[in-house]
């Protein structure tokens, strides 16, 4: 199922073609019910059926106020539920984070202390932030899909009414250079003897994913393309590496994450002159379309998706 997850990248999300694709996003408001939503794919608009977890009965605060004990509530209906929440009660709604459940005394375990006691006289719940859609499948690409999400939180909460807009885009293959946390983690420590949080880790290479996206766009879409037409985006490997280590050093070393930015940028020029553009779909590189400079041996990218060669010239 979990190939079947539309996959978040620089402002949008993306979707595989011939599967049905699962939207999955945490609410900035905790909700008593499911929210609502469309979206619109080729101007035809088609209802989504969005699904949460039910609240949960929170009967008192312990260890620091970190552990909630859960009223009746059998272990294996909370196997696996963590993440982004809210502690609801009539007057309040705090959000919190859910790391872990201890099934042997019913209590979920926050990763910070809650501020507060639970108040007299009122009930107090659990409610877990994440809702679910199927989306339609497809068979064919289309790009920038709009889907709009409709919910109502609790009255405690900050907000009466709420929407969310995202751009969805359905591709046959999504694009990953296969750079991961532990490829980071041991480049960021040949730079800084600086220890780093495993949450930082996480958050740079998506960061850094992003920035290399933007630049690959700014390069690909006067062509009509974009970087999920790039055949093997293993080869951006080293660019998204880069800006990732980059993202690590934006606050604490200024100078270091420019020097970063810089040879990011410099290994992402080098790798878009292998790129070349079959615009007519002829399958040979038109050498009038490059996008750099000609280079020995480039990366042939078909204007009709999907598919990618390489070409000596």
């Amino acid at each position: 199922m979990s190939g079947n997850y539309c996959v978040a990248s620089a402002g949008q999300y993306k979707a595989r073609l011939g599967v049905t694709p699962l939207f999955e996003i945490n609410l900035p408001d905790p909700c008593p019910d499911p929210p609502t939503g469309s979206i619109i794919i080729g101007g035809e608009e088609t209802s989504l059926t969005w699904q949460t977890d039910s609240p949960v009965e929170v009967v008192r605060l312990s260890d620091g106020r970190r552990r909630l004990a859960l009223k009746s509530y059998p272990p294996e209906a909370f196997a696996g539920r963590h993440g982004a929440a809210s502690l609801v009660t009539a007057s309040i709604s705090w959000p919190c984070n859910v790391i872990a459940y201890d099934s042997t005394s019913a209590a979920a375990i926050l990763a910070e202390p809650l501020p507060f006691e639970l108040p007299d006289g009122e009930d107090a719940f659990l409610v877990f932030r994440y809702a679910f859609a199927e989306l339609p499948m497809r068979s064919d690409p289309i790009r920038d899909c709009l889907l709009h999400i409709s919910y109502t939180p609790y009255q405690s909460a900050q907000r009466s009414q709420g929407g969310l807009t995202f751009l969805v885009s359905y591709v046959r293959q999504i694009f990953s250079t296969g750079v991961t946390e532990t490829d980071l983690r041991a480049y960021y420590y040949t730079l800084s003897s600086q220890p780093a949080q495993d949450a930082g880790f996480a958050l740079a290479l998506q960061g850094g994913e992003d920035e290399l996206v933007t630049e690959l766009r700014a390069q690909l879409m006067n062509r009509g393309l974009c970087e999920d037409d790039i055949p093997a985006a293993a080869s951006l490997r080293q660019a998204h590496l880069l800006y990732s280590a980059a993202c690590m050093f934006r606050i604490s070393d200024p100078d270091t994450f420019d020097r970063l930015i810089a040879q990011a940028k410099r290994a992402t020029q080098i790798e878009l002159r292998r790129i070349w553009v079959d615009d007519d779909n002829n399958g040979k590189p038109n050498e009038s379309r490059p996008l750099a400079s000609r280079a020995s041996d480039c990366t042939l990218i078909s204007s009709c998706r999907g598919r990618g060669r390489r070409w000596r010239m």
